[in-house]
C-alpha cells in the first residue's frame, strides 16, 4: 500500500515492543500486481460460491471441511495430530495425541458457534436451524467468545479464555528479551481492538473487502492481544469476515492449509511488514492464498460430489436395506470412522442389521475395516483421501 507506516517500537522493561500504526483510514493501492490478483481472487471465490450453491449434498461435506481446516490451523501452532486421527475413535490414537484432539475438536465449536452469532444459523456444519439468541456484528465482544470455546478444558484453559490479556506476551524465545517478536503492551491493546473494529465497520473508506480483509489479519495477529490461541482465533476469524462482507456465501473456504504448507512464506510476509513497512508483500501472498485455496476447494468438492454419486450408484443393489444404507452414507460425510454400535445407535436400527449393513458397505468397497475380531472399525478411506491428497 502507498505510504505506509509500520508502527513504532516502545521501550520496556529489559526489551521493546512493538505498537503497529491504527488501520481505520483509507488505504491506497496502485500495485499492478495486487490489482491483477484481487480480480482472480474474486473471481474464483465466485466460481466458489456458484459451485457450493449448486451441489445438492453440499451441507453433507462441509463438516469435513471445516474440520480439515481445524486441524491444519492447530498443526500451524506446532500440533502433530493428523485428521485421520482427529477422526478416530480416542481408542484408536495415542494417548499425547488426545489433548491435540481436544484442541482441534474446540476450534470446530467455536467456528460453528461463531459463524451462529453473526449469521443467525447455528449448526451449520451438520444440521442448519435459526439461532434461538440474539446474533453479533463482527465485532471484539464475539471474537472473546470465539476465543473462550477455544480454550475451554485445554492446555491453555490457564490463559484467560475470552479475555484480552492484561500482560505483556511474546512469541520465540523464553522471555520477551530473547523473543523473535514483542506485541505491543497490553496498555496499548483495548485501543488498537477499537481501530481495528472501526476499521472493518467503516463505510467511508473505499478498501476491497479482500484487501480489508488481508490488513486485519495482519493488524489482528500483530496485536496478539490474548496470552494464547491468537493465530487459530486470527485464522477463523478470517472466515468470519468472508462471511460478514457477502463475499463467502457458506463456510467453504479456509486458508490454514495453505499456511501451513507455506509456513515460512506466512512468518515471513507477515514479519516484513512489521520490518520495512512492506504491506503489498503480505497483501499479494494473502491474495494468492485465496486463489489457491478458492480453486483447490472447488476441485475437492467435485471429487467428493464424484465420490457421492458412485456410492449412490453402488448401494442401490441394496434393495431390502436401501433406505437405511443411504441414511449411513449421509452419515459417513461426517463420521467416517463407525463402528456397528455407532451405527446402531444413531440410525436407530438393531445391532445384527447394524453389522450386516456396514459388511455389504465393505463388499461393495465402500468401507475398509480394520482386522479385529472385535470391535471391529470402519472406514470412509476413499473420502479422507480426498484431503489428504
Amino acid at each position: 500500500m502507498d505510504k505506509f507506516d509500520k508502527g513504532y517500537y516502545v521501550q520496556c522493561d529489559g526489551y521493546k515492543a512493538f505498537v503497529p500504526s491504527k488501520i481505520n483510514r483509507e488505504f491506497v493501492c496502485t500495485d499492478p500486481k495486487i490489482l491483477s490478483m484481487l480480480e482472480k481472487a474474486s473471481r474464483y471465490i465466485g466460481e466458489l460460491n456458484a459451485y457450493s450453491k449448486n451441489l445438492p449434498n453440499i451441507f453433507f461435506f462441509l463438516f469435513m471441511l471445516a474440520m480439515d481446516e481445524a486441524t491444519f490451523s492447530n498443526k500451524i501452532e506446532g500440533t502433530k495430530i493428523t485428521l485421520n486421527e482427529v477422526m478416530a475413535p480416542d481408542e484408536e490414537i495415542l494417548p499425547e495425541k488426545r489433548d491435540e484432539k481436544k484442541e482441534v475438536i474446540n476450534y470446530l465449536v467455536a467456528l460453528t458457534l461463531s459463524y451462529g452469532r453473526l449469521t443467525g444459523i447455528e449448526d451449520i456444519l451438520t444440521s442448519p436451524k435459526k439461532l434461538g439468541c440474539e446474533t453479533l456484528p463482527f465485532c471484539t465482544r464475539l471474537i472473546k467468545e470465539a476465543h473462550r470455546e477455544l480454550l475451554e478444558g485445554t492446555r491453555g484453559k490457564d490463559k484467560l479464555p475470552g479475555e484480552f490479556r492484561k500482560s505483556q506476551n511474546w512469541i520465540g524465545g523464553n522471555m520477551p528479551s530473547t523473543a523473535a517478536f514483542v506485541p505491543p503492551p497490553a496498555d496499548y491493546v483495548g485501543e488498537l481492538l477499537s481501530d481495528f473494529e472501526n476499521f472493518w465497520h467503516n463505510e467511508e473508506i473505499y478498501v476491497p473487502n479482500l484487501i480489508k480483509i488481508a490488513i486485519s489479519h495482519y493488524q489482528f495477529e500483530t496485536i496478539h492481544p490474548f496470552l494464547d490461541g491468537n493465530g487459530r482465533i486470527g485464522r477463523l476469524i478470517l472466515l468470519l469476515q468472508l462471511i460478514d462482507s457477502g463475499l463467502l456465501e457458506l463456510p467453504t473456504l479456509y486458508l490454514s492449509k495453505y499456511f501451513e504448507r507455506n509456513r515460512k512464506q506466512y512468518y515471513d510476509a507477515l514479519n516484513l511488514v512489521r520490518e520495512n513497512n512492506d504491506l503489498n508483500q503480505w497483501i499479494r501472498y494473502f491474495l494468492e492464498g485465496v486463489c489457491d485455496t478458492a480453486q483447490y476447494t472447488v476441485v475437492m468438492l467435485k471429487n467428493i460430489d464424484d465420490l457421492n454419486n458412485e456410492c449412490e450408484e453402488k448401494i442401490k443393489v441394496l434393495t431390502r436395506s436401501h433406505i437405511n444404507a443411504s441414511r449411513l452414507l449421509k452419515m459417513l460425510y461426517i463420521d467416517p470412522y463407525v463402528n456397528a454400535n455407532i451405527v446402531s445407535e444413531k440410525l436407530k436400527i438393531d445391532y445384527q442389521n447394524a453389522n450386516n449393513l456396514l459388511k455389504s458397505f465393505v463388499k461393495l468397497g465402500i468401507l475398509e475395516v480394520n482386522n479385529k475380531k472385535r470391535n471391529r472399525t470402519y472406514t470412509f478411506k476413499k473420502y479422507l483421501d480426498i484431503f489428504n491428497s
